[in-house]
């Protein structure tokens, strides 16, 4: 599953079961991916263990997808008999443009996902958090101002990058650390079936890469007048980590269904 944009509403959703996903898809055990480095820092590792998170590496992922599916099987003990790998495909840059109502999605460049999915012959699920944009805004960071440049620092240092989140406090709206009181609608898109190849081509990566920024982008058409303001205005924008993040207005680029999130799941 390849969740776009990121935010809490991907571990809300599928870490916790917040919104039910083991009833709407029984004998599916949904394991999110992340960083090496939340793996490693004392206490916080073990909230992320006891959650089901797994590392991002491509051993990791490529492990979860070819688990045994025999529900006698020791690790299937919890009653589930596959996994779907849960994957921001954004990452750390695409965190540095959440702004509300900017769907700007760093999913150029980002095919490793693509390349796995065929050489396992795994089917690839896109996945939209609506209002996970709407919970904080940003101070403005185009790429080469000082906040934006100490941030790229930081990420290219540590992998992790420090988002300048404004929020709400307690007792008022304005500022602050604490999620904005916004819903959260998470919608999954119909399964774009992969046929496993040994060793796909950069030409089958690009199709594959191509099939599934088409079908997140129908995916967000169909249900962007429900859960986004002003969607006549708002479309999807395909970016790479270096390119403006001002927000954009017109014509976006070429880019199933359940539909959840804090408010439910859809599809």
């Amino acid at each position: 599953m390849c969740i776009v944009p990121k935010g809490t509403g991907c571990f809300l959703s599928f870490a916790t079961d917040w919104t039910g996903f083991c009833h709407q898809y029984p004998g599916i055990r949904s394991r999110v991916v992340t960083l090496d480095i939340h793996l490693i820092v004392p206490f916080f590792r073990e909230l992320c263990f006891s959650w089901g998170v797994a590392s991002s590496s491509e051993k990791c992922i490529v492990k979860l997808l070819q688990a045994p599916n025999d529900p006698d099987h020791k690790l299937n003990s919890d009653g589930n008999t596959s996994n779907a790998v849960v994957i921001i495909v954004g990452g750390a840059a695409e965190s540095l443009n959440c702004r509300p109502n900017n769907y700007q999605l760093v999913l150029k460049r980002r095919k490793g996902f693509c390349r796995i999915a065929l050489q396992t012959g795994t089917a690839l699920v896109p996945v939209i958090n609506f209002g996970e944009l709407d919970l904080f805004d940003q101070p403005s960071n185009p790429p080469g101002s000082r906040l934006r440049t100490c941030q790229e620092w930081m990420k290219a240092k540590t992998g992790i990058a420090p988002p300048a989140f404004i929020g709400r406090g307690f007792f008022q709206y304005n500022y602050g650390l604490i999620p904005r009181r916004k819903p959260i609608n998470t919608v999954i898109g119909a399964p774009i079936e992969v046929a496993r190849v040994e060793t796909p081509s950069a030409e089958q990566i690009e199709a594959l890469h191509a099939k599934f920024c088409t079908a997140l982008e129908d995916l967000f058409e169909t249900h962007k007048s429900s859960y986004v303001e002003n969607h006549e205005n708002n479309l999807i924008h395909l970016r790479t980590a270096d390119e403006s993040c001002s927000k954009l207005s017109g014509a976006a680029e070429p880019v199933g269904e359940y539909s959840g999130g804090t408010n439910g799941c859809h599809g």
